[in-house]
């Protein structure tokens, strides 16, 4: 599991082993340089120790007991990021195998709800094992997909917060491996239970994959934003394509106007890495300048983890604790479009040299792709769509 360049931040869940977690802490800070990388990103990840590269606390009683869990740091951030209060309920959306469901956990000071849904039953019991070990005493997994709870149950009405970590591309994983990239697309849309990232063969990174990931992705977004009394939704992946970063959230608020982008001033503000914009067929549509400030990514050359990505949404018809982002060239493009789910014009944005390592170089630059084209049915993605939506209604339960 580790790299030479990976940070594993250290969340600490048994305050009666606060001392022996400091001392081992203040060990490593003997390390040259281990200072500069040592220090709390934010006030809301204080909470969190790091440990030099190369250390292996797998076999530390700590570690063993669930007084410690291993995460990278950069995804510790979506938990961090959403921070839910004490008392509320939370869906963690794709939640297996529960490394920032006990985060939230830690953070709502084990008190209200937390539903942790996964459709792979093995890694779901991962979760509750973890979760239990680590005391977890305010999560409830089930094993059905996020896309089957009705928002409009007395459940879903009640939910507060959501935290999407949907399958992506796995593309800024520093040490990629089957269990790493594979994608749980067809489990989810097509409910078929043998289809697991264990038996499912490597596949290469390529642009039709990417827009299948993609076309999840927006599902399951647009999907959070159906639960009415939501009050913020963070959207995270490991990928390093802006088809499954910027674009998704582009495509997100193109459909669900009630929603914006939480100012910088909520999304880690002080970190450096921020969005990229759309530069190969740019519109009104695309995110704009403040809007690539609010949402955040990292990565191993620069930032020392994994590549990732994360977004802040808030509900707009709900917020009260939250600066938002507005964007009046994308309603004035929504308005003279017709409909807030087209943006034919779109393409696959562009990848830097570090970002298309994996990616098939068969393909033609420049790929044309119409991102989520709700009105045209016949469409053959739109078939596709059709297709899952109508298979969903297929629930699955333990």
């Amino acid at each position: 599991m580790h790299h030479k360049k990976d940070d594993y931040y250290i969340k600490s869940r048994i305050l009666n082993n606060k001392d022996r977690i400091l001392e081992e802490y203040k060990l490593s800070l003997s390390i040259p340089k281990f200072k500069e990388i040592a220090e709390p990103t934010e006030k809301k990840t204080d909470s969190l120790l790091v440990f030099p590269p190369l250390t292996d606390l797998h076999e530390n009683e700590l570690y063993l007991n669930g007084s410690l869990i291993l995460q990278d740091k950069a995804s510790c951030f979506p938990a961090a990021i959403l921070d839910p209060a004490a008392g509320s309920v939370v869906i963690d959306a794709c939640a297996a195998p529960g490394n920032k469901t006990s985060h939230l956990s830690m953070l709502m000071a084990n008190s209200g709800s937390i539903v942790a849904c996964d459709l792979d039953s093995s890694r779901l019991k991962t979760l509750v094992q973890q979760t239990n070990l680590a005391g977890c005493k305010n999560i409830e997994a089930k094993n059905q997909s996020f896309l089957d709870i009705d928002p409009s149950s007395k459940f879903g009405k009640s939910v507060q917060y959501i935290l999407l970590d949907p399958s992506c591309s796995g593309s800024g994983m520093a040490n990629k491996s089957e269990d790493l990239v594979d994608s749980f697309i067809d489990s989810y849309f097509n409910r078929n239970k043998s289809c697991s990232i264990k038996t499912r063969p490597f596949r290469k990174v390529t642009v039709d994959r990417l827009e299948d990931l993609s076309a999840f992705q927006i599902e399951m977004l647009n999907h959070a934003m159906k639960f009415e009394n939501v009050v913020a939704i963070t959207y995270s992946t490991c990928s390093v394509h802006s088809i499954e970063n910027e674009n998704v959230v582009k495509m997100a608020l193109l459909d669900n106007p009630d929603f914006a982008l939480a100012a910088r001033s909520h999304v880690l503000p002080t970190w450096p890495m921020r969005g990229i914009p759309n530069t190969i067929d740019p519109s009104d549509a695309d995110l704009n300048k403040e809007e690539l400030e609010s949402v955040i990514r990292s990565n191993t050359q620069d930032m020392f983890t994994n590549g990732f990505f994360v977004a802040l949404f808030v509900n707009l018809r709900k917020n009260v604790a939250y600066q938002t982002v507005s964007n009046h060239l994308r309603s004035q493009f929504v308005a003279e479009s017709g409909s807030t789910a087209v943006d034919a014009a779109s393409t696959l944005p562009p990848l830097s040299t570090s970002q298309s390592e994996g990616i098939d170089k068969s393909l033609p630059s420049g790929h044309k792709r119409p991102i989520s084209d709700t009105t045209d049915p016949t469409s053959k993605k739109n078939k596709k769509r059709n297709r899952t939506k109508k298979g969903s209604r297929a629930a699955i339960t333990s």
